[in-house]
């Protein structure tokens, strides 16, 4: 694999947590307050219907699309994190562990 193939699939694998983050993110706000960044909102839901994408680029519509999914990233690698972002990653480690059992699964 050449090193720009690395770069790009590296890139994918950033946004599509990025993209974990997000749906994440938008839940706990949906439970919490009833509202949810409109961008980032449909742009989750773009990606429920993207069945043949080959990228997280193409499912999720563009990166800036994902910002709300890049800055939880962001704060939660870094350590700037709020209480609340605990139970984001409680989700996250849920929602990889369903992953990984459906996968598991024909």
């Amino acid at each position: 694999m050449s090193q720009t193939q690395t770069d790009q699939a590296l890139r994918d694998q950033v946004l599509a947590l990025a993209g974990i983050c997000q749906s994440v993110a938008l839940v706990d706000s949906i439970a919490r307050t009833g509202n949810a960044e409109p961008e980032a909102f449909e742009a989750c839901l773009k990606s429920l219907f993207s069945f043949s994408s080959q990228s997280p680029i193409e499912a999720y519509g563009s990166v800036a699309s994902l910002e709300l999914g890049l800055r939880k990233l962001h704060d939660l690698l870094t350590g700037t994190r709020s209480v609340s972002d605990r139970e984001l990653v409680r989700y996250i480690i849920g929602i990889t562990h369903l992953q990984k059992q459906l996968e598991k699964t024909p």
